[in-house]
C-alpha cells in the first residue's frame, strides 16, 4: 500500500443483526466510541435499489454496542412517530443519569436544494 506501510487487520469481529422494516434491512450509517468504551451507533433502513441511488427512509435506529451486547432503540420524530430521517452523522456530548446518553445527530437530505438537519438525540438512560 501507500509507502510500504503493512495493512490493517480485523482483530475482534461482532455480528450485529440489525432487523429489517417492510422487508428493508437496516444498515449501520455512523458510530463513535463513549468515554467508557462503548460504542454507539446509528442504522437505517433505506428502500433503494442499490448503495448508491437515494430511496425512501422507512426507519432509524441508535444502538449501543458493549462487548458482544447489543442495545437497539427505535428513532421518534418529535410528534413520537418513526423518524424517517437518513441519520448519517453521531456525536456524543454527554451522559446524565436524568437524561442518559446525548449525542447530536445528522441527516443527508439527499437534495443538493435542502438544508442537511442536525438535530439532539437523547437516549437514556441505557
Amino acid at each position: 500500500m501507500d509507502h510500504g506501510n503493512p495493512s490493517p487487520r480485523l482483530v475482534s469481529v461482532t455480528r450485529v443483526d440489525l432487523g429489517q422494516v417492510r422487508g428493508v434491512p437496516f444498515g449501520f450509517t455512523d458510530a463513535t466510541v463513549l468515554p467508557d468504551g462503548r460504542v454507539v451507533f446509528l442504522a437505517g433502513a433505506e428502500d433503494s435499489p442499490d448503495t448508491y441511488r437515494d430511496g425512501d427512509v422507512l426507519g432509524a435506529r441508535v444502538g449501543l454496542l458493549d462487548g458482544d451486547h447489543v442495545i437497539l432503540a427505535e428513532i421518534l420524530d418529535v410528534s413520537g412517530r418513526p423518524a424517517s430521517l437518513k441519520l448519517e452523522g453521531v456525536e456524543f456530548v454527554a451522559f446524565t443519569p436524568a437524561v442518559g446518553i446525548e449525542l447530536v445527530v445528522v441527516a443527508d437530505m439527499d437534495d443538493p436544494d435542502v438544508p442537511a438537519v442536525i438535530a439532539s438525540l437523547q437516549w437514556g438512560p441505557p
